[in-house]
């Protein structure tokens, strides 16, 4: 009985560090949004890797001066939560 309950318990262990993610925090993958410069013309920016479960304010929405960020694209492998404000 202990036998069995030793390798059900180094199975259980084994699968759970085979399950483990291995990058530190970071979704892997571009997220890309669109904005117009200080001429009205339209850029696209990203982040490359952003880190997971972070609030990230982009700078073209902290400067007032800028019209806002829109047209997001998450191409990362984690999902991206978009806010129309700061913080």
């Amino acid at each position: 009985m202990r036998l069995r309950t030793s390798v059900a318990a180094t199975v259980g262990a084994l699968a759970l560090v085979i399950t483990l993610p291995t990058s530190a925090g970071a979704a892997e993958g571009d997220f890309t949004y669109r904005h117009s410069d200080e001429a009205g013309i339209t850029q696209t920016s990203g982040l490359a890797d952003p880190r997971s479960r972070e609030c990230i304010t982009l700078p073209e929405v902290s400067d007032a001066r800028s019209a806002a960020a829109h047209s997001p694209r998450n191409n990362t492998n984690a999902t991206a939560t978009v806010f129309a404000g700061v913080d």
